[in-house]
């Protein structure tokens, strides 16, 4: 199964599942309306499809393509399917035994799900750092920039964002998470601590941060693949006929390489979609 194959399942599949987990889960207050949970549960059940054929397909394709490229689309695969998942169970618990979203851990578990969410968007923000060095320092790349250190580098990555999605746990930040006195699950909105005003910031700066960091490197990517094409035809012009078989692998690699670079883009526009409205939500409130 060819990585062009794997990386068109995977920009469907992750696009839908993006859209999904940006989907509020149904506050604790009420039940969701029969549009909401039928919406919910159509567009859940069509990424977890999505996601199972992709991750199907990365696993046909591991021998093949580049295997960083692979790598990425199958943490970004993995952790969809795992939020699609958890969120339509959640929601039918939810529905099926209303007492239970008063207990403390469904207020807990409403926190993990917003750490997958969030770390799909780091996902997305490593591919178009991958892209970027790849594309515009591209001895550093091939000498230093390996598939282990990329496999340090998300895991560094999704250690972070699980500290901070999860400071509530420990009592720093809301977040969704209980109050004792209503036995409800509180947002961010009700901060007025110190420290939780604080967390609802650094929150939001990562999340700021990760939207302008995807913003620059897909703009630099775009820029130099243009750039590269541009050349790459320039050259293509003079070739001889004696080099016809070097200029095929030169032009295939290069067609695989734009082919990546716009699903890149893709996810990430995707991503910007679904969270810069919830930035400046936060800003606002």
């Amino acid at each position: 199964m060819e990585p062009a194959v794997a990386n068109a399942t995977a920009s469907l599949s992750s696009a839908v599942a993006t859209t999904a987990s940006a989907l509020p889960v149904p506050p604790a207050a009420r039940l969701p309306s029969p549009f909401v949970q039928t919406a919910f549960t159509g567009l859940s059940a069509f990424g977890i499809l999505g996601n199972l054929l992709a991750l199907f397909v990365l696993y046909r394709a591991r021998s093949g393509g580049n295997r960083k490229h692979v790598f990425m689309l199958r943490c970004l695969a993995t952790n969809d399917l795992i939020v699609l998942v958890g969120r339509v169970v959640h929601m039918f618990v939810n529905v099926r035994w209303p007492y239970t979203k008063k207990t403390v851990w469904s207020c807990r578990i409403s926190v993990l799900w917003r750490f997958f969410g969030l770390n799909s968007g780091c996902v997305a923000l490593m591919m178009a750092v991958e892209r970027w060095l790849a594309l515009t320092k591209p001895f550093f790349y091939r000498k230093h920039f390996s598939l282990q250190l990329l496999k340090g580098m998300m895991a560094i990555l999704c250690l972070e964002i699980l500290c901070l999605m999860c400071a509530p746990y420990f009592g720093f930040g809301y977040g969704r998470y209980w109050d004792e006195k209503s036995s409800t699950c509180v947002s961010y909105r009700n901060a007025k601590k110190p420290l939780d005003v604080l967390h609802v910031y650094v929150y939001l700066g990562h999340g700021v941060f990760v939207c302008f960091a995807i913003v620059y490197t897909n703009i630099a990517v775009m820029k130099a693949l243009c750039m590269k094409n541009s050349s790459h035809n320039q050259h293509t012009v003079t070739i001889r006929r004696t080099n016809r078989e070097s200029s095929l692998t030169c032009n295939t690699a290069s067609k695989e390489e734009r082919k990546f670079g716009w699903l890149m883009f893709f996810l990430c526009i995707t991503f910007l979609t679904c969270w810069v409205p919830q930035m400046v939500n936060t800003i606002i409130n």
